[in-house]
């Protein structure tokens, strides 16, 4: 188990190591926080990865396979608000099919 002192040494060398956008973004919590909690992704049947620095990645079921497709945040946002309406999950190609229109 490392100490203390340890920690915040890593810690250190972690921002160090950041840009100075990203050391604001970090000082001044200007990250852009998801529009669902992570619990409400996961009702909707959206599996989440989160990442600390990067933009988080989201992954649809697949109706033929049940393989996990990486889909976009505002895909993602559209299959809460589709679980929020039917209480269905949407598949990958259900999600596809419906979100044509969005970047």
């Amino acid at each position: 188990m490392s100490t203390r002192e340890e920690n915040l040494k890593k810690i250190n060398e972690q921002l160090d190591a950041l840009s100075d956008d990203e050391l604001e973004q970090v000082a001044g919590g200007t990250f852009t926080p998801n529009r669902y909690k992570e619990v409400t992704y996961n009702q909707a049947g959206i599996k989440t990865k989160y990442h600390f620095w990067d933009r988080d990645q989201f992954y649809a079921i697949a109706a033929t396979d049940q393989k996990e497709i990486q889909i976009t945040e505002k895909q993602a946002n559209w299959a809460v608000e589709y679980w929020n309406k039917t209480q269905k999950h949407a598949s990958y190609e259900t999600i596809v099919k419906n979100c044509k229109d969005l970047d």
